[in-house]
């Protein structure tokens, strides 16, 4: 990990992810870290963003967030629901190729595969993520999901994320109009 990495790693650790706080704790942290500008996922309102995912770690092209299981979290059988999974897949996958991508840009998803590999059941997630090809336009990025249960890690599933980097729209950015029917 290069010195640019280990400051801004040092910087983010244990921040929450919630609107707002971890896109200015992260902007400024790359800043200082004299790293390219990078914009962090927002959760929106949904039940699954509620539930606070933590940043545990943060890098150039790396993203690790943990995400403490209850049970809103679970299906009818008692088991993460797939929907978690790819929430925080997505979200960690964002993140990681966030980090690399220049001032006024922002990454989107435009494709998205997850393999379920295991039922997924424990105390937390972890999501892993890495940036596998960082391009101009488009980027790669691998996330795997692991469920711990009384301190072991098991592989429960892996997603590819395709990012489009796009321009980040400015306070006075206009909105696509709304088709009438």
């Amino acid at each position: 990990m290069g010195d640019r990495a280990k400051v801004l790693d040092r910087r983010v650790q244990g921040a929450v992810l919630r609107p707002g706080l971890c896109r200015a704790l992260l902007t400024e942290a790359l800043e200082e870290a004299a790293c390219a500008s990078a914009q962090v996922l927002r959760v929106r309102g949904t039940d699954v963003a509620q539930a606070l995912e933590v940043l545990e770690s943060l890098g150039e092209g790396t993203c690790t967030t943990v995400l403490d299981l209850e049970e809103r979290h679970l299906q009818q059988d008692g088991f993460v629901h797939a929907g978690v999974q790819a929430t925080i897949a997505d979200h960690t996958a964002g993140t990681a190729g966030a980090t690399l991508i220049p001032a006024g840009r922002a990454v989107l998803s435009i494709e998205f595969k997850i393999n379920l590999l295991r039922p997924a059941h424990g105390e937390r997630l972890v999501c892993r993520a890495t940036v596998l090809r960082a391009g101009r336009s488009v980027s790669v990025v691998e996330s795997e999901v692991l469920a711990v249960e009384a301190g072991r890690e098991r592989l429960v599933s892996k997603a590819t994320v395709t990012l489009a980097v796009v321009p980040r729209p400015g306070k006075d950015a206009r909105r696509p109009p709304e088709e009438t029917p």
